[in-house]
């Protein structure tokens, strides 16, 4: 039997651990103190679009083997969270996540999530226009089979993807597209981050440090272009070193760095259409820029 909380006023937290889930789930438009599904399986569908609830979201371990037909696992498209929103240790969904236009006014957990499923656009979380208070977490064995939609979303702290493996591409061969996103703190694509399409960073604002160490990008778009981010502006240093690799050129097109720029050890093995590992015309650094040799890139720098 469904569980159907639609435009409903909870007055307690609603807490379903552990549960066997196998009807339809949904607190449409349903305004709640807490919401504590961890642990639980779903076969259907889980709807929380346009929720309200004032304290924490828990999906901490939770399997979303169900999916609407457009490949969604979860939809949250508007929801509003007024403090975490855990979706971490074990959490799997074999569908796409819909987080559209979500608010979480604290932090966003995902790290260790798997997410083996898209919609029919190649994604597997879409997260557009999203409103993050605190950091997002996006690491520690997170795996996303599709593409990752961040386009003109807010994070207040840092985005940490560290380690974070993205085995799929949307239909233009990209990996993550984040244009037009701001981060308050650091932005973190270190310590063995793998893409398997192009990161597109076009217009992002980073309010610290980019990071980017030991990354390796293995794929690149129809343009040659393994990280595509004109006009990205970071507020302190950017790090593409550390034995960072990719397969397509590196775009910085009128970028703004306010710190260092570091490529040391950096591997560009791919080019764009017109030959070039490195395209940064018109860039700005604040300090020093520490570049690859030549040796190092396939193309033209």
């Amino acid at each position: 039997e469904p569980l159907d909380f639609e435009h409903a006023t909870l007055r307690a937290p609603l807490k379903l651990r552990d549960c066997d889930l196998r009807g339809a789930v949904s607190s449409t438009s349903a305004s709640v103190p807490a919401l504590d599904l961890a642990g639980s399986k779903f076969t259907q569908p889980l709807l929380l679009e346009r929720t309200k609830i004032t304290d924490e979201l828990r999906l901490a371990r939770a399997e979303l083997t169900g999916v609407d037909g457009d490949g969604y696992a979860l939809n949250a498209n508007a929801m509003h969270i007024g403090g975490d929103a855990f979706l971490r240790k074990g959490f799997k969904a074999a569908g796409a996540i819909s987080l559209l236009g979500a608010s979480i006014d604290g932090q966003l957990d995902m790290g260790g999530a798997k997410l083996t499923g898209t919609d029919s656009d190649g994604y597997a979380l879409v997260a557009d226009e999203m409103r993050v208070g605190d950091d997002a977490v996006l690491r520690s064995g997170f795996e996303a089979a599709g593409a990752i939609s961040l386009l003109g979303a807010s994070i207040g702290g840092p985005l940490n993807m560290a380690a974070a493996k993205l085995t799929g591409t949307d239909e233009h061969g990209n990996a993550l597209v984040a244009n037009g996103m701001h981060v308050g703190a650091d932005a973190h694509l270190s310590e063995g981050f793998e893409a398997a399409g192009t990161i597109r960073l076009l217009g992002a604002s980073i309010g610290g440090q980019l990071d980017m160490s030991g990354a390796k990008l293995t794929s690149a778009d129809d343009d040659g272009y393994a990280l595509d981010a004109d006009r990205l502006r970071v507020g302190a240093d950017a790090f593409l070193s550390e034995g960072v690799e990719a397969a397509g050129a590196v775009r910085l097109l009128r970028a703004c760095i306010g710190g260092q720029l570091v490529m040391a050890a950096a591997k560009l093995t791919g080019t764009d259409d017109d030959g070039y590992a490195l395209f940064a015309y018109g860039m700005r650094v604040g300090a020093d820029a520490h570049l690859v040799t030549r040796a190092a890139v396939g193309g033209e720098p």
